[in-house]
């Protein structure tokens, strides 16, 4: 992942309207909030986290197929589908 600094006011806005909105909007809480909106560019993400105080802690774009965060681990796929099939049985 690459990163580049925002040092003079507007550049996020201005990033932010160059990337635009996308169809995918989605949103998780693990402490605290974090949203993953799709640009306007398919694969290209941007990500918000945010703390349990609500203050912002991060902001990422990310370009990829489908944002690490989004992503369920195998481990808790293998228990979800084991207790999934315990219920089914």
């Amino acid at each position: 992942m690459h990163a580049f600094p925002l040092h003079q006011p507007g550049e996020l806005d201005e990033l932010q309207s160059i990337l635009g909105r996308g169809e995918v909007d989605a949103s998780l809480d693990s402490l605290g909030n974090s949203r993953i909106v799709e640009t306007t560019y398919p694969g290209v993400w941007w990500i918000e986290h945010r703390n349990v105080n609500d203050e912002i802690v991060g902001r990422y774009v990310e370009v990829t197929r489908a944002p690490e965060i989004l992503l369920s681990q195998d481990a808790d796929v293998a228990a979800g589908m084991a207790r999934l099939k315990e219920l089914l049985d």
